[in-house]
């Protein structure tokens, strides 16, 4: 999916925020899941390992890319993370409120940036 801004709609600080919000999203979910996957001993550490893999196989640093580099990388990270098992690896971590909130404003910034 290309992603172009064909028109100046106005937006550009409701686009800003939306998309400062959603770097917000993104990296505390990944900080989170990088210090949990560091305590060995924690219950379900290997979860946090595995969940902190697909982030890195998308980039860890998505928050540093164009709108439209970052929200094609970012739908394609949350398909891998909706998966059956990499959401019972997020219920496990108690995480679900976390990834729906990273998702709902990654759907927040889609929605402005696209028109």
């Amino acid at each position: 999916m290309v992603y172009t801004k064909q028109i100046y709609s106005g937006k550009g600080k409701d686009v800003a925020t939306a998309d400062h919000e959603r770097d917000v999203a993104y990296t505390n979910l990944k900080a989170f899941l990088n210090g949990y996957r560091k305590l060995q001993t924690a219950p379900n550490y290997q979860s946090a390992e595995d969940l902190y893999s697909v982030f890195k196989t998308f980039g860890l640093n998505l928050d540093r890319l164009s709108y439209s580099s970052q929200s094609a990388q970012m739908k394609k990270l949350i398909e891998v993370l909706e998966n059956q098992e990499n959401q019972h690896k997020i219920a496990l971590l108690s995480l679900d409120l976390a990834f729906m909130e990273m998702k709902t404003k990654h759907e927040d910034f889609e929605a402005l940036f696209a028109y």
